[in-house]
């Protein structure tokens, strides 16, 4: 099997009389003590490059936002908006990179051989809306993101408190119940992902001498879903994976995802929190999905209003949720999702496919620093 390599992070906000505007980030390299370092705060509420390290940026293109992390928001936002023209992706890669990482990531390269994949667990006070809406998926070593490298599989995963999750465990044939939501354009086709997760799996099954559509995978489709639709899918299918695909958008203090109502021929929306569609998806028994995954707009983003969609789903015990921060483009869904069921039939643990998954979409673009869609699967975990 597939040793996975952790890398735990935890940053919390300087507190107490006296104590300078920051953060204190400690990290625990494997077979080291826990090492901590201090992060400034500037006048805009962001952090900037420790006095001590301004060797490990010399001569880094994200060397522009050291000592004035002003422009951060900016460029966080333009990237958000598509646009990736420039230097864009690396220069705000290599400062998360440096920012959260510093001159631990060598460490833990050298700690890992490469055949091992390495997990970055972040942990991080739900209420610090600065570092929870930094996108550290995005984290580059000069001009390859980190998990591109030849060889090298990194995972992100933004570890989230809360009640102690009561799911099933996961087991094959793995379950997937696929929940279409109200009004799918063609920006983001649904059927095309549904059958490349068939083709794909099937296809792997059959180069392997087995059957198609083996044992390994069942999957269930439920289009244009009602809660009531889904709460009848959830207790009878009993899935390992609810799996939506759906538009998602922010309303007012909360993000939601738009599900279907129905009242005769007639159809319409019914935009869904995540609190109030938790207990559509629990069953009788209490158990809620082991793994949840929303193709759906701003379910993996925060901002100064709320906490991610995908976080507060693992806040109330889904084990791992995996949300979309900002606009998702399709082809990014498919290529992700295809990554990511292919590797949990393949027997790798969830953080290990979601690593797998997101260096599959990396390398499907070529051009990775001009394209952020790579960026957009986050991925909450329940402590």
């Amino acid at each position: 099997g597939v040793v996975l390599i952790i890398l735990p992070i935890t940053i919390r906000r300087n507190t107490g009389p006296g104590t300078p505007a920051g953060w204190k980030i400690e990290a625990a390299v494997p077979g080291e003590p826990v090492s901590a370092r201090s992060l400034p705060m500037c006048s805009s509420g962001f952090p900037l490059q420790p006095a001590d390290e301004a060797g490990l940026w010399a001569g880094c293109k994200c060397n522009s936002l050291a000592s004035d992390a002003h422009a951060v928001k900016a460029l966080r936002q333009q990237i958000l908006n598509g646009d990736t023209s420039g230097d864009a992706i690396p220069v705000l890669g290599g400062y998360l990179r440096g920012i959260l990482l510093g001159p631990v990531w060598a460490r833990a390269e050298a700690a890992a051989p490469p055949s091992e994949p390495i997990e970055i667990e972040i942990t991080c006070n739900p209420e610090d809306a600065t570092m929870n809406r930094l996108p550290w998926e995005m984290m580059v070593s000069g001009d390859t993101p980190l998990g591109a490298q030849t060889g090298r599989v990194v995972g992100v995963t933004r570890m989230v408190e809360g009640k102690t999750p009561n799911t099933a465990a996961i087991e094959l044939p793995l379950r997937v119940l696929f929940v279409i939501g109200r009004q799918i354009d063609p920006n983001l086709r649904p059927g095309a992902e549904y059958l490349g997760v068939i083709r794909q799996v099937n296809a792997t099954l059959q180069q392997g001498g087995r059957e198609a559509r083996s044992i390994d995978i069942n999957l269930q489709l439920l289009p244009e879903a009602t809660t009531e639709e889904l709460k009848a899918a959830v207790e009878s299918f009993e899935p390992s994976v609810i799996h939506f695909i759906a538009h998602g958008r922010q309303e007012g203090s909360e993000s939601v995802i738009v599900l279907s109502k129905k009242d005769g021929l007639s159809v319409q929306e019914d935009p869904r929190t995540a609190r109030s569609l938790i207990e559509s998806i629990r069953r009788k028994d209490g158990q809620l999905p082991p793994i949840v995954v929303l193709n759906a707009c701003h379910t993996g983003e925060a901002n100064d209003a709320y906490v991610p969609f995908a976080a507060t789903l693992a806040r109330e015990g889904v084990g791992i949720a995996l949300g979309m921060a900002g606009e998702v483009a399709d082809a990014a869904c498919r290529i992700f999702t295809r990554a990511l069921y292919q590797a949990l039939v393949d027997g790798k643990s969830v953080a290990v496919a979601g690593a797998f998954a997101r260096r599959a979409a990396m390398l499907n673009y070529g051009d990775f620093l001009g394209n952020a869609e790579w960026t957009r699967p986050t991925l909450f975990r329940n402590t």
